[in-house]
């Protein structure tokens, strides 16, 4: 039986919480994949990307952004 490759691309931001939880889906997705299909191939491409590039190298105060933002 012949070796097969998945290459998944993912877009993340270091900072975000949800990127942080998805990140763990994956990695967690991946496990239960590889003991399901050990010939599979899994190969992660991890690319970061600002979710909000507009915010000042400094930052903002917190409820000035949330004001702003809803």
């Amino acid at each position: 039986m012949t070796s097969q490759a998945l290459q998944v691309d993912i877009w993340f931001d270091l900072l975000c919480p949800w990127c942080l939880i998805g990140k763990r889906h994956v990695e967690r997705a991946r496990e239960l994949l590889a003991q399901r299909q050990p010939d599979l191939c899994v190969e992660l491409r991890w690319h970061g990307v600002q979710l909000l590039p507009d915010v000042p190298t400094g930052g903002v105060l917190f409820r000035e952004f949330y004001a702003h933002r809803l």
